[in-house]
């Protein structure tokens, strides 16, 4: 399913990862393919910082499909 990342100011880029995979570069969103089911996040707001673990987003078929990267972590919308 086609899922959007997308950052809540104040930030402005964000690292991220899902399920330990490769970075991603958010500035400010990015569009990427993910399967249904649950998904751990990873991000980061800088190089220099180290990663922050997230709640883990579960996708859902006809669900919500937009990941919001906010300073608190990670939520579905």
């Amino acid at each position: 399913m086609k899922v959007s990342l997308k950052l809540k100011k104040p930030l402005t880029v964000a690292y991220v990862k899902i399920d330990g995979g490769r970075e991603l570069v958010l500035e400010p969103m990015r569009r990427v393919e993910l399967g249904i089911g649950t998904h751990s996040i990873m991000w980061r707001p800088s190089r220099e910082q180290p990663f922050v673990q997230s709640k883990p987003v579960t996708l859902k078929a006809g669900g919500k499909s937009t990941i919001r990267i906010t300073s608190s972590g990670a939520r579905l919308e």
